[in-house]
């Protein structure tokens, strides 16, 4: 069963923290109202899928959320990069 899409991340990349990782980006139609159109935010670990894959298009999960990856970053470099 697919998740349903919490929100989108723009202007995303990913960042390592220890030895998982998140993604930090703007976000977007954020359906828990937690935050207006295009604050920044960063996800809590990412479960799915691996880091090698994020890219934009597709969506990943986190412990509570899926967040569909818009457009990314194209000023700052990622670890996946």
């Amino acid at each position: 069963m697919e998740k349903e899409i919490t929100g989108t991340l723009e202007n995303w990349y990913v960042d390592i923290i220890f030895d998982k990782f998140i993604i930090n980006g703007d976000i977007y139609k954020d359906n828990k109202n937690r935050w207006p159109d295009g604050t920044f935010i960063h996800t809590s670990s990412v479960i799915s899928p691996s880091k090698e894959e994020c890219k934009e298009g597709i969506a990943i999960t986190t412990k509570h959320s899926t967040y569909l990856l818009g457009k990314k970053h194209s000023g700052r470099k990622s670890y996946v990069d």
